[in-house]
């Protein structure tokens, strides 16, 4: 699980890992992370949940591709996880080159701003 666990978060961008990082290891509230990121508070709920449940999948995915059916990855998923050995902080802390979504969101807003190179 420790595997497909960190393969899960090293595909993150670092934003969106420092918004997992804020919420469920810091404590911050979703508004505390909006204003860090200059983002709306509802943005950074939707990213939470939307965050939460690919990484899921993700986690699901990789432990099937290790070689465990389905239902045992699930059940794997099901346990307490104080009852497991990883360092999610440390694997939250990891590099990544994937862009972050509020570069995603730059992009969109200048693509939609008149005069803007393809307008």
């Amino acid at each position: 699980m420790e595997s497909a666990t960190d393969a899960a978060l090293a595909a993150l961008s670092s934003e969106e890992r420092t918004v997992l990082a804020a919420y469920f290891l810091d404590g911050r509230t979703l508004a505390e992370i909006a204003r860090m990121l200059g983002v709306h508070e509802s943005t950074i709920s939707r990213k939470v949940d939307k965050l939460a449940k690919s990484l899921r999948k993700k986690i699901l995915a990789n432990m099937m591709q290790q070689g465990m059916a389905r239902r045992q990855a699930e059940e794997a998923l099901e346990v307490d996880v104080r009852d497991l050995r990883l360092d999610i902080r440390r694997s939250l802390a990891q590099e990544s080159p994937a862009p972050a979504f509020s570069q995603k969101r730059e992009n969109r807003v200048e693509a939609r701003t008149p005069g803007s190179p393809g307008q």
